[in-house]
């Protein structure tokens, strides 16, 4: 992407801030206004263009080709290398919010954040995926390819949360594809990993430092491959085993 179109990029999130901005003028000092559905949801909506303008920098060609390839080839390599056995779910979410979760020490549903639904999750609960559907966190949660937000790749990926959850956790998970909030704070064994994009490391590993949390759990999508070979994890066919290796 040229420095054009990274300049335009940034002109539209700025012109869309200030449509929300001109909608919330005075609606806020209003009592029975300020706490509404419409309202909470525009300021989703701001905070979500305030996080891109925060993170935004040109495409990169080569990071790019790296998170086209992770999307094309991670999700059948965790099929093939992750059982059910490991008990292992994935929760995928942007660069912004990894740090929000990072300083709070938990991951909350929507309800929980903002009283209004902001997905399928009620209160008490988040959604993950399983081995077998890790394709919708990465494509959906995650900024890891283009979708509905056209500054897609003008923003660093996001991070996928993996998380070792209990027997009775992990069946809930499987059946509904959600589980009950995580308060890792509390009970650091539930994260496991905390995966993220080469251009992420360094900023991750420090917000994890600052947190208290151990950085060592924080790696790229290549690196975590590496760590669950030498666990022994459940291969389910090693004769697919070359055939999805990432770059």
């Amino acid at each position: 992407m040229s420095i054009q179109d990274y300049e335009r990029a940034k002109r539209k999130i700025i012109l869309e801030l200030e449509l929300i901005d001109e909608h919330l003028k005075g609606v806020l000092d209003n009592p029975q206004l300020k706490n509404s559905r419409d309202v909470i949801e525009l300021q989703i909506e701001r905070l979500t263009y305030l996080d891109a303008l925060r993170f935004l920098r040109p495409e990169n060609k080569k990071d790019k080709l790296y998170r086209t390839k992770i999307f094309e080839t991670f999700p059948t390599w965790i099929q093939n290398h992750v059982s059910d056995r490991d008990r292992f779910v994935f929760h995928g979410t942007t660069l912004a919010n990894t740090e929000r979760i990072l300083n709070s020490g938990k991951i909350t549903s929507g309800k929980d954040r903002w009283t209004i639904h902001t997905s399928g999750d009620d209160s008490g609960e988040i959604s993950v995926t399983t081995h077998n559907y890790l394709e919708t966190s990465l494509r959906y949660h995650m900024d890891l390819v283009e979708t509905y937000k056209d500054y897609e790749y003008c923003v660093p990926a996001g991070s996928l949360f993996v998380l070792k959850i209990s027997k009775e956790e992990y069946q809930r998970a499987k059946d509904q594809q959600r589980i009950h909030n995580i308060y890792f704070k509390r009970n650091p064994q539930q994260l496991y990993a905390v995966i993220t994009t080469p251009e992420n490391l360094n900023r991750v590993k420090w917000w994890m430092q600052k947190n208290n949390f151990s950085s060592d759990k924080v790696c790229d999508f290549k690196e975590f491959q590496k760590r669950v070979k030498q666990n022994s994890f459940h291969l389910f066919s090693s004769e697919k085993n070359n055939k999805n290796t990432l770059i």
